[in-house]
């Protein structure tokens, strides 16, 4: 992260430890860390995932970033926030594109049909 606070690119050869497990095809990623997770009380950040941290400090940038002030997202009907860490039923997947195929847009998917194509495996 401290990369993307200073705006430079993060991506660069992998210590040794990235193979620990067999020589991956790439050798070269762009790594992160969590920020201060403590920043997130305790009874909500002690099931959370380190990736489910990183998703809402994420999703807390990019409401300051966007100037939404988190106490009116309450009252907006027409707000959300969405994340996921892999696919989500390649069933619903297939359906989804055939329809968005056909239609050319977003508004024919029901909003169950978008929920069955993301993961939930960030809680």
């Amino acid at each position: 992260m401290r990369s993307l606070d200073a705006g430079v690119c993060a991506t660069r050869a992998m210590p040794p430890s990235w193979n620990r497990f067999g020589k991956l095809q790439s050798q070269v990623g762009a790594p992160i860390e969590l920020r201060d997770p403590k920043a997130i009380p305790r009874t909500q950040r002690r099931t959370m995932s380190p990736m489910s941290i990183m998703a809402v400090q994420a999703a807390q940038m990019a409401l300051a970033q966007a100037q939404v002030d988190p106490a009116s997202i309450a009252a907006d009907p027409l707000f959300g926030c969405v994340m996921g860490s892999t696919t989500g039923s390649a069933i619903a997947l297939a359906r989804a594109y055939e329809k968005l195929y056909a239609t050319s847009e977003y508004m024919g998917l029901g909003a169950s049909e978008f929920f069955q194509c993301i993961s939930h495996t960030v809680a």
